[in-house]
């Protein structure tokens, strides 16, 4: 895919203004515990730019699963799926079809809109 990397893409947004931690109480006040909070916060920002550049350069005909994000990026499933409804929330995926995982299970199909298909569909909102 030619064009700019992942995050460039996903640094054309503002970040969200992140809710208060809700478990900011349970920290009291400790230094560590405040610290893990933000690199998990890190952590998972990092692997939504991961799942997205898969999704933007590997579209398949009809959109990708979960399941070959999982396979592509040597991650568990469980890993995967709530960074897909991260990035759906913000509008860098739709969902474009169903299709059938290895199970013959059904599944959503999911393609990466560019950053000017994106500005499109938030502007119709």
């Amino acid at each position: 895919m030619n064009g700019p990397n992942q995050l460039q893409l996903l640094s054309q947004e503002p970040p969200r203004k992140r809710e208060r931690d809700i478990t900011a109480n349970r920290h009291m006040g400790n230094p560590q515990s405040e610290a893990a909070h933000q690199n998990y916060e890190q952590l998972h920002s990092s692997a939504r730019a991961e799942v997205y550049w898969f999704f933007a350069s590997n579209p398949g005909t009809q959109g990708r699963s979960a399941q070959d994000a999982s396979k592509a990026l040597g991650w568990p499933i469980n890993r995967i799926s709530p960074r897909i409804s991260e990035l759906k929330r913000d509008k860098w995926l739709v969902q474009a079809g169903i299709g059938v995982t290895d199970t013959n299970s059904a599944c959503a199909l999911y393609v990466a809109l560019s950053a000017s298909e994106r500005g499109k569909l938030l502007s119709q909102s």
